[in-house]
Parts: C-alpha cells; structure tokens; sequence
C-alpha cells in the first residue's frame, strides 16, 4: 500500500471518529434533556392539571413571576436546557468544522489519491510499455535468428552443392582419365599389333621370296640346264647382261655353268624361232619379247 493510501486512509478515518463524538455529544444532551424534563415537568404540568388551572404562557407566568418575586435565580432546568443548547451548539459548531475538515481531508486524501493512482497507472503503462518493447525486442531478435539460421542453412546447401557437383567433376575427370587411359592402351595394343602383324607378314614374304628364289636356283635352273644341253644350235647371240632380267638371269647363268661348266660371264643367249616357257622362265622370255623378238634361251660355246 502506497503512502497517499495510508494518508486517505488516515484522514477518513480521523474524520469518522470526530463525527462520532458529535454525534454521541447530541444524543447524550438530548437524552439529558428528556430525563430533567420527564423528571420536572410531567409531575408539574400533572398537579396543574388536577387542581383546574391551566399552565400560564411562559412568558405570563414568567412575567408575573418576576414581577411578584422579583429576579429569581434560574432554575435547574433551565440552567440545563441552556447548558445543552451551548452544548448543541457548540457540537453543531464542533460538527460542522469536522465536517468541513473532514471534506478538507476528503478532498486532499482524494487528490492524494488520484495523483497516486495517475502515477500507479503512469507507472503500470510505463511497465507495460516496457513489457511490449521487450517482447517486441524478443521478437525481432528471435525473427533475425531465424533468418540468420536459415541464411547459413543455405550457405551449407550451396557449399554441399558445390562440393557435390566439384566430386561430380572430378570423378567424371576421373573417369575420362581412365577411358582415354583405356582408348590410349588399346590403341598401343593394337599399334603393336598391327606392327607385329606387319613384321610377322614382312618376314614370311622374305622366307616366300627367299624359298622363290631358291626354287627358282634350284628348278628352273636346271630346267634351263637341261634345255640348253638339248638345245645347242645355230642363231643370233646375246649377252646374258643385255636382256636385264636380275637375279633372275645370274639364277639362269648359274645353273646354265653347273650344267655346262661354262662361267656365267662367258656365256650368251642366243635368239631362236623357238620358245621355251617354264615358270619363271617364261617371264625372261615375256621380258625378252618386249624387245619385238620371240626368244630361246640357248648356250653357246665361247
């Protein structure tokens, strides 16, 4: 409780105890003033009444009194009914100042009162002003937090996005890597290959040509041999060099010299109307013929 409210409560209650004792004060000089006049007065107005007279006015009865007597001292009653009228009065005076300072007191406790109770509501708007920014502050701080939360939550999810598509690059690098490792390999693998399928063709051509030519040393030139044995006669001669057949006519001279016993450098060929095909004998005739002669490979003596 407030100190304006102890003070309204003080005074009203101040207030209270004063009317009360005015109101005590009234209530006794009244009752006071009924007992003295139910004590005196009835039994006097009663003897009045048994013995036929009828009480004089009081200003008669007091004026003939006083004429008759003289100044008489006051009576009892009087001296009461008086002292009970300065006594009302005074407890009327007493009653009206309580009243007035009791409204005095009234009107501060009540000013009192409404200036404490504008400064309790100023106070409680003001705390419930505070109440209000504090959840507005809480509000703003929690809203920012959550934007703060979800800003870094999609920071996360790029750099994971990244970070997946970067392990996507570089698996798929990866993989290229390997593929054109594989492509590179394969493609060595079958360079070597081809290569040794190249050499390994080479080499049976030079065994194919080298088994030719031996054949040809060895059959046609004893083909040749046996020829020219039976062949010895009349007709033009040539030179071995000047037909220009290679290796093939040295084959020819060779075997024409185990045959004969004649050197391949004193040996001619001799132009005949006959000719002689056998193998590859044939081509040194066909080649011969270039020349525009039909030819017979022959031996002749020196």
């Amino acid at each position: 409780m407030s100190s304006s409210d102890l003070l309204a409560s003080g005074a009203s209650a101040s207030g209270g105890e004063m009317s009360l004792l005015s109101s005590l004060s009234i209530w006794i000089a009244l009752l006071g003033g009924a007992f003295l006049v139910f004590t005196y007065g009835v039994p006097y107005q009663t003897q009045l009444f048994m013995q036929g007279r009828r009480p004089a006015p009081p200003e008669a009865s007091e004026a003939s009194e006083a004429s008759a007597l003289g100044p008489s001292p006051p009576s009892p009653l009087d001296s009461f009914l008086k002292s009970s009228a300065q006594n009302l009065t005074s407890a009327a005076t007493t009653n009206t100042q309580s009243q007035s300072q009791k409204k005095q007191q009234q009107a501060v406790a009540a000013k009192t009162q409404t200036s404490a109770g504008r400064d309790a509501h100023d106070e409680r708007r003001l705390a419930f002003l505070e109440r209000l920014q504090a959840q507005q502050d809480a509000q703003v701080a929690h809203h920012k937090a959550k934007e703060e939360e979800k800003r870094r939550a999609e920071e996360e999810a790029a750099e994971a996005r990244r970070a997946l598509a970067e392990v996507e690059r570089q698996k798929r690098a990866d993989e290229e890597r390997a593929a054109r490792a594989v492509a590179e390999e394969r493609a060595r693998r079958l360079d070597e290959e081809a290569r040794q399928r190249n050499e390994e063709r080479q080499r049976v051509q030079a065994q194919a040509e080298e088994q030719r030519a031996a054949r040809l040393a060895t059959n046609d030139g004893e083909a040749v041999a046996v020829y020219v044995k039976r062949a010895v006669g009349d007709g033009a001669r040539v030179k071995l060099a000047d037909i220009g057949l290679g290796s093939g006519v040295e084959a020819i001279a060779k075997a024409t010299e185990q045959a004969t016993g004649v050197p391949s450098s004193a040996q001619t060929l001799v132009v005949s109307g006959k000719v002689l095909r056998h193998g590859l004998l044939g081509d040194y005739v066909n080649a011969a013929a270039v020349q525009g002669k039909e030819v017979c490979l022959i031996l002749l003596e020196k």
